[in-house]
């Protein structure tokens, strides 16, 4: 879209939380991983060699990882197409279960308020009086709302969403009789995380959008990461 005046554009600030999940210094280990731990000098210790008694061990805190946690997340975006752009704030809902292991399902929905806005002065009509889009700034409120889910371990993931599910109509202008509305979009992504060394992983994925009645689309892309930096 390079080069063309009116050409697709956009941007977004988002943030999430996992909700109840052991804190960043309390990682947590296998069941079957068993540690303990030389009392610190200076803690009652008068001779190791004669043996520790089960009171001067120092076990570390174990939290295990919970098989079930929630997350929540919100977002900020704005997106534009021409003369029609569509902005709006918007929080989502998760939970993430634990099948085996690293595997691990998540199920979530959001709800976003979007603002749909249509400025007919951005269209070059051939006709001055056309009741398509004839009359003042078209400005709509609309609710939206979203869902997902996620498949995914510490080297792949398989996510699927949809938004729009609620299909709002759109009437444009009191003197266009036809009425639109904001079709469902159909995304699915996988990827793999390909570790080179303990500091440096690949990740390419794909995203397949579908929405009726346009074709299908996908894209490829190509994430590094270096030191749980990410370009």
């Amino acid at each position: 879209w390079a080069g063309f005046k009116g050409a697709p554009k956009g941007g977004y600030i988002s943030y999430c939380k996992g909700l109840f999940e052991p804190a960043r210094d309390e990682e947590p280990l296998p069941p079957s991983q068993k540690v303990i731990s030389l009392p610190a000098p200076g803690r009652g210790v008068a001779n190791p060699i004669s043996g520790i008694s089960g009171s001067q061990v120092e076990k570390p805190k174990y939290v295990p990882e919970p098989n079930f946690h929630l997350g929540v997340g919100g977002t900020l975006f704005s997106e534009s197409t021409g003369p029609i752009s569509i902005s709006g704030i918007g929080g989502a809902f998760s939970s993430h279960i634990r099948l085996k292991d690293q595997l691990k399902l998540s199920i979530g929905a959001g709800l976003e308020m979007l603002n749909y806005r249509l400025d007919p002065r951005n269209i070059n009509l051939v006709n001055d009086n056309d009741v398509a889009v004839a009359g003042s700034i078209t400005n709509l409120l609309i609710p939206s709302v979203n869902a997902g889910f996620a498949l995914y371990s510490q080297s792949w993931f398989l996510a699927g969403s949809t938004r729009q599910l609620l299909r709002n109509r759109i009437q444009v202008n009191s003197l266009n009789p036809v009425i639109s509305s904001l079709e469902i979009h159909y995304m699915v992504q996988a990827g793999y995380r390909f570790k080179l060394s303990d500091d440096i992983s690949l990740t390419p994925s794909a995203i397949l959008r579908y929405v009726d009645p346009a074709p299908p689309s996908f894209d490829l892309s190509l994430q590094a990461n270096y030191r749980n930096i990410v370009f």
